[in-house]
């Protein structure tokens, strides 16, 4: 039971970047439409999902060696950040990845 409570807490912890992410998608690109109403619930089970499945295979494959077992945290946060981004919708212009990529390296 304990342990179980373990890859709770870290899998609710891992799903705290991607509620930022989607707080600041929110507010900073409102021309989504009635396509948030069923992209937000998706984005954050989906990530949900992510985040569960990585803690329980990090816990099992990489928990001895703890630097293998940090880039793995890295890479699932990663992951959970980029399916935030690629799947926010956006009716009014490009997608979100684009205007990002057009404001940073542009």
């Amino acid at each position: 039971m304990k342990a179980v409570m373990a890859i709770g807490v870290k899998s609710l912890l891992m799903l705290i970047p991607t509620i930022l992410a989607l707080c600041l998608l929110i507010r900073y690109f409102p021309g989504t439409g009635l396509g948030r109403i069923v992209a937000i619930p998706e984005i954050i089970f989906f990530n949900s999902l992510i985040a569960g499945f990585g803690t329980v295979l990090i816990g099992k494959y990489a928990a001895r060696r703890r630097g293998l077992a940090m880039a793995a945290y890295f890479l699932v946060l990663l992951l959970t950040l980029a399916f935030t981004l690629a799947w926010y919708p956006q009716e009014i212009g490009p997608p979100v990845t684009v205007q990002l990529w057009r404001l940073l390296f542009e």
